[in-house]
């Protein structure tokens, strides 16, 4: 068993970007936090060659962009991204996002700039 209170662990950028909570055989997931004007200026545009990522939006209301189409996602919307398309979010709202994000399979080195 493994347990936690996700206080206890970090976001990557400090108070806001991605925050690992926990991964499983071929995953892993955690909780995404964009504040007014973050997104692809700080976590860039980027692909994955292998990985998937799925976000479940918990709250916010921001521009996703994946692949040529951009929308708009909110709290309920699901959106997996599939491997080799490009993606980006920007939080250009006046409040924060958050949404949960699970990657799979896991590969910290699959990340490229577009």
């Amino acid at each position: 068993m493994i347990r936690f209170h996700d206080s206890e662990k970090a976001f990557k950028e400090g108070d806001c970007g991605p925050k690992y909570l926990g991964d499983g055989p071929g995953y892993e997931w955690g909780i995404l936090l964009l504040k007014p004007g973050q997104g692809s200026r700080v976590y860039g545009r980027h692909y994955h060659k292998v990985v998937a990522e799925t976000f479940y939006v918990l709250e916010g209301d921001i521009r996703m962009w994946v692949e040529g189409s951009e929308f708009r996602i909110k709290g309920g919307d699901v959106v997996t991204v599939q491997p080799n398309e490009r993606h980006w979010l920007e939080n250009d709202s006046s409040g924060d996002f958050r949404a949960v994000f699970m990657k799979y399979p896991i590969d910290p080195s699959d990340r490229h700039a577009f």
